[in-house]
């Protein structure tokens, strides 16, 4: 024991330190409760939790413990008694462990005052909202109804109230600290009660249009609330439904989004994912965890720019469908939601909830900013969503009753009844019955030595020293409250506090690092902690995933209250020094990798500063371009287009001729973004600006390429070939809009001539293409082919000839892969030259290789494995590279190819997967690009999906005709008038196979001759089906003809042999279908 004691007094040494500078005991005194949370025993009970133990800790921690001495001694006794008992029985070195363990236990719980409080929490029964209990009521009947859960005669409100099938949205409006956020997670407890999971996401008022964090956010507490299960029969639930999900909807980059998510996947994926021990499960996620936040305040550094927020949003509600359920709750809680875009959650609200049970939607919203008659009809700013699906209730929080104010003040203070009186008075005039508000001012009169603690009555009582008016009593509001607070604090904390406030509500003590230092950030951050304007419990509050650099203020009435304290006029002016400080400290490339969006939030809110300051403008722009870059190098980023303004504002009005190639790459980088967020009019109005002020051709090329893409999409098709091809004539490239038949036929004939000179395994290595004239009019020649195919097939094949023809003169380009795919398609249309299409299909694969793009394997995998391996190897190795390419264009945004090929892997599997299954994935891609807003490229599937829903019986009486029901469900209106001749071929063969079928006969011959013009310019295996069916059309009205139908039966199988010989496993049960039904007449 006497060994111990030098230990013992350096350990209390250490706790005397931290007691003297943390000043921890009087912060638990007064929790930090929620947004207007008030407990009921209030701090009488937090002062009676705090002299009970705290399991496991071994020593008791009392309120009334100020001094070392008193720690010491308490040490000691504890220790003497220990060593009386235990003596006997242990050894010295077990007795000095167990002694270094429970103090090195004790120091480690005052160290980390979080996990204390966290005890204290933990231990409280419950705690309460006064005056909330109608809105409570209707909270939880909301929620019953929403999930389909039925009501207790507790719970409801009235037992003759309809219930209907409606998803529950409770918008709960009010006033700052008057207790929204609060109501709102009291329901939490009942949700995890029923097993359910309840994420919360918090909007910040600085952030409000930054989507993809938000989006991320969501992904990240729903990820982090399902690795922390302890039920692991459930949590591998979770996991496996999530796994099935993303591997049929979604490709890996998407996933790779979330690290945390990325491990349910993989969880859900394996045999036994669960046979990690505890330890090693928690080291993966902290391991996760430190990578989502390496990057300081943003977790999106590594992704910004290659997901869409609408992408991103669409995996988010996918998960939240596939996790939710009547048994397995789910509750959707947007706090501060009045700072968000609101209407861009309408679309995934609607998505998630359309038929689908188990969800519940819940939201804040405060109405500091609004005048009477606006906070009245707060649920009037979500009319856009369907009322059909959503059924909204507003739920208007009011302040504290006078009565209410009297039973908290009394149930805190030991008073006489006519001092209780006129301090409850007092107190109501001073807050208005503001819960935060009374909750802040008590404490601050605690931590004023006001309101003492007697241990007598186990009570704080009244201090004589109120009477003199303390200052505080002259606060008329919530906000000065925490003015005065901040106020009082050493100038140098304020300033900090205050560009801390320019962050956000959110920050990383890492960006003020770099300006004044760790040393002073720490002291400076640790003031505002002690004074209850800070909190490192991020992960709470804030929905971050725990990272020890990031803090937020403790509420958004404080970090309103720092940022007020910077004058209207002088924010600009703040936010633009404070961003050209940060810049100027960065001194490392991996340092601008991590502050440089940051400084981007900081310049834009300065911009008025920046405009009128002499800074250099140039570096600041070539900044703004950096940032870009970074943000989306893709498209549909709307941070990217900020940034880009930015720069293109900050070069001033002669940027042309002062800047021209900064300007000119700001320039076509701000178009790149414009598409993406669908500003086509601004994508327009810029490429006319890019061409007008070019200086060379080859300058306007990128911006001609995105005016092809903009017309595709806002004038049709046939304005962006006249567009494209009127580019390539500039570049010297003449192509007839309208090639007849004869000159195609020749094209073709001689392309295949030149290409039998050369050998296919050597193509692949030939030397790349230099020019860049000539790889511009590779680009050109691919966008108008993909313009083309669908409306103008001589004009496409015509494309695809020069475009091989150029790569055997002028050398390789990736965009050549895209040229042999599409020669090797016209090669074996109908199964024709198979072999010779078959090595043109590996020159295109082996390009791919070459060049190492994602971009033109999913543009190639739709006609070399769709088209043309289908006649050669088993359609089952052609399945999978398929639908891997139709998941990287979801995944990219190149939906048009995504379509393709979504529409090859369904034909390819037509007879290998149940139509169910065809009808859910054809029906799963139209939520999806519904949501998305792009449902114009799901056009040709559309009569695939007619057939299959007449197939599952969804008709109805009126609409028994086959040929009308597949035509009536399949947009034929919407489709470019060029275009309809193709979309009517596929109605004509869709309905010839259903017809058959069900023995309609005479419709499906009738419909032969039309279908036959549709599938003989097929290469894939819907050119198989519609030439089976003709057959059996035949076969089943032969007895009723002549030998025509014979014959054409013969024709038909004819063929079939051909195919069956390249391949048997293909095509060869199809061949023995037909030649039974005619061996059998």
């Amino acid at each position: 024991f006497f060994l111990c004691l030098p230990h013992i007094e350096a350990i209390y040494w250490l706790i005397n330190y931290v007691l003297r500078n943390m000043n921890f005991l009087d912060r638990l005194l007064i929790p930090h409760l929620e947004d207007g949370m008030l407990d009921t025993c209030s701090l009488s009970t937090h002062a009676t939790v705090l002299s009970n133990p705290l399991k496991p800790a071994r020593y008791k921690i009392h309120e009334d413990v100020t001094s070392v001495n008193d720690l010491e001694n308490e040490a000691r006794d504890d220790l003497k008694n220990e060593v009386a008992n235990d003596l006997e029985n242990e050894v010295a070195n077990d007795l000095e462990n167990e002694v270094r363990d429970n103090l090195e236990n004790k120091v480690d719980m005052i160290d980390n005052p979080r996990s204390i409080s966290g005890s204290i929490h933990r231990n409280i029964s419950h705690c309460s909202l006064f005056e909330r209990d109608r809105e409570q009521k209707q909270l939880i009947q909301l929620y019953r109804e929403s999930v389909s859960i039925p009501l207790s005669s507790s719970d409801s409100c009235s037992n003759s109230e309809v219930i209907d099938n409606r998803t529950k949205f409770l918008l709960i409006s009010g006033n700052s600290g008057v207790g929204k956020t609060a109501l709102a997670l009291s329901l939490k407890p009942t949700v995890l009660a029923d097993d359910g999971i309840f994420i919360q996401v918090k909007f910040d008022q600085l952030k409000s249009r930054e989507s993809l964090a938000n989006m991320s956010k969501f992904l990240n507490g729903l990820a982090q609330i399902i690795l922390d299960m302890k039920d692991l029969d459930l949590q591998r639930e979770y996991c496996e439904r999530i796994a099935k999900v993303i591997t049929e909807n979604f490709d890996k980059k998407i996933v790779s989004v979330v690290p945390l998510l990325e491990q349910i996947s993989e969880m859900g994926s394996m045999a036994s994912p669960f046979q990690l021990k505890k330890k090693e499960r928690k080291k993966k996620n902290r391991d996760l965890q430190q990578t989502i936040n390496e990057c300081g305040e943003s977790n999106l550094r590594a992704i910004q720019g290659t997901i869409s927020v609408s992408r991103l949003r669409y995996l988010l509600v996918t998960i939240m469908r596939a996790v939710a359920s009547p048994e397995h709750p789910l509750v959707l809680f947007l706090d501060d939601i009045h700072h968000s875009c609101s209407n861009a959650y309408d679309r995934m609200f609607q998505e998630l909830v359309q038929g689908h049970s188990g969800i519940f939607l819940l939201a804040t919203f405060g109405t500091d900013d609004l005048d009477s008659n606006e906070r009245i009809s707060v649920s009037e700013f979500f009319l856009d969503l369907n009322p059909g699906l959503i059924d909204i209730h507003d739920c208007h929080l009011e302040t504290l009753s006078p009565q209410t104010v009297h039973e908290v003040v009394a149930g805190t203070l030991s008073l006489s009844r006519v001092e209780l009186d006129s301090l409850s008075e007092t107190i109501f005039d001073l807050t208005d019955g503001n819960a935060l508000f009374l909750k802040e001012l008590l404490g601050t009169f605690k931590v004023d030595d006001l309101l003492r603690y007697d241990k007598s009555i186990n009570q704080r009582r009244y201090g004589a020293r109120m009477e003199d008016h303390h200052p505080l009593l002259q606060v008329r509001l919530l906000g000065d409250l925490f003015t005065a607070k901040i106020l009082e604090m050493p100038n140098d904390v304020q300033k900090t506090l205050k560009m801390s406030s320019a962050l956000g509500t959110t920050f990383s003590r890492r960006v003020l690092s770099k300006i004044l230092g760790p040393k002073e950030t720490f002291s400076h951050y640790e003031a505002g902690i002690q004074a209850g304007l800070l909190t490192y419990d991020v992960q709470n509050e804030y929905g971050i995933v725990e990272d020890k650099q990031m803090l937020a203020f403790r509420h958004e009435s404080i970090h309103r209250a720092v940022y007020d304290l910077i004058p209207d006029e002088g924010k600009s002016n703040f936010a633009f020094n404070f961003g050209m400080r940060l810049w100027k400290s960065i001194r490392k490339e991996s340092e601008m990798e991590q502050f440089i969006f940051v400084i981007m939030r900081l310049l834009v809110r300065g911009e008025e500063s920046l405009l009128k300051s002499s800074c250099d403008r140039i570096a600041i722009a070539s900044l703004c371009l950096l940032a870009a870059e970074k943000a989306s190098k893709t498209t549909s980023f709307d941070q990217c287009a900020i940034y880009l303004e930015l720069g293109i504002r900050v070069l001033g009005p002669q940027r042309w001729q002062e800047n021209y190639n900064l300007c000119l790459g700001l320039f076509n980088n701000t178009i790149e973004a414009y598409y993406g967020i669908g500003n086509f009019e601004k994508v327009c109005q810029l490429a006319e600006e890019v061409m007008k002020m070019s200086r060379i051709f080859e300058d306007t090329f990128q911006a001609r390429i995105m005016q092809v893409y903009t017309l595709t999409t806002t004038k049709g098709p046939v304005e962006a070939i006249k567009f494209g091809l009127k580019t390539l004539a500039i570049l010297g490239e003449k192509i007839p809009i309208n090639p007849s038949t004869g000159r195609v036929a020749l094209k073709l004939f001689g392309t295949k001539r030149v290409l039998r000179k050369h050998d296919c395994n050597v193509i692949p290595q030939s030397p790349l293409m230099t020019d860049a004239r000539r790889n511009a009019t590779m680009l050109m020649l691919q966008f108008v082919f993909l313009a083309a195919f669908q409306i103008r097939s001589k004009l496409a094949a015509l494309i695809a000839c020069r475009m091989v023809d150029m790569t055997l003169v002028h050398g390789a380009s990736p965009v050549s892969s895209v040229g042999f795919a599409a020669f090797g398609v016209l090669t074996s249309i109908d199964g024709k030259n198979t072999e010779e299409a078959f090595s043109y299909g590996n020159v295109a694969l082996g390009l791919c290789d070459r060049f190492g793009e994602v971009a033109w394997v999913r543009r190639v995998t739709a006609a070399v494995f769709g088209c043309i391996n289908i006649w050669i190897i088993p359609f089952r190795d052609c399945l999978e590279p398929m639908k891997h390419a139709y998941l990287l264009g979801l995944g990219s945004g190149d939906f048009q190819i995504a379509v393709l090929n979504a529409s090859m892997y369904l034909w390819s599997s037509f007879e290998s997967i149940p139509i169910t299954e065809i009808y859910n994935f054809i029906q799963c891609l139209t939520d999806h690009m519904t949501f998305l807003g792009q449902e114009q490229y799901l056009l040709p599937l559309k009569p695939l999906l007619q057939m299959c829903r007449y197939f599952l019986g969804e008709t109805s009486e009126k609409s028994r005709n086959i040929y009308d029901f597949i035509k009536d469900g399949s947009g034929v209106e919407d489709v470019h008038i060029e275009a309809r001749d193709g979309q009517m071929g596929s109605i004509n063969l869709y309905s010839m196979v259903v017809a058959y079928h069900f023995s309609n006969y005479e419709l499906a011959e009738r419909l032969c001759p039309k279908a036959a013009q549709h599938y003989r310019n097929f290469s894939s295996l819907g050119a198989t089906v519609g030439r089976m069916y003709d057959a059996l059309s035949n076969l089943a009205m032969v007895s009723r003809g002549n030998k025509r139908r014979i014959w054409q039966v013969r024709h038909h199988l004819k063929i079939m042999r051909v195919w069956s010989t390249n391949c048997p496993e293909n095509f060869l049960g199809k061949q023995l279908l037909v030649e039974a039904e005619l061996e059998w007449l």
